[in-house]
């Protein structure tokens, strides 16, 4: 049946070598992003390394949200439906994002 997971980890478990790496890091008490953040706050730190890394780091805390695909024909569509339909779809964003 397509759609239907059949094996495999169950969905939102960790891989295999997740798990390796954070036993791993245990072990020794290390913590990559601990790290990161004591690197960053030495001292003459360039300010784009310092802005690339919180960019990166960003993503751990807000996720990439994927792209909205649109069946609308716009180009064919009066200004005011476009404006009307552009509020419902944020407003239908927020909603969610609650």
């Amino acid at each position: 049946m397509k759609g239907k997971k059949t094996g495999g980890r169950i969905a939102g478990s960790l891989n295999k070598r997740t798990v390796e790496a954070i036993e791993v890091f245990g072990a020794f008490d290390f913590c990559p992003l601990q790290k990161i953040l004591e690197q960053m706050t030495k001292p003459g730190m360039p300010a784009e390394l310092y802005m690339g890394t919180c960019m990166k780091l960003m993503e751990f805390k807000f996720p990439k949200r994927k792209a909205i695909e649109s069946t609308l024909n716009v180009a064919e569509m009066p200004m005011e439906e476009l404006i009307e339909e552009a509020k419902r779809i944020i407003d239908s964003m927020e909603s969610n994002h609650e």
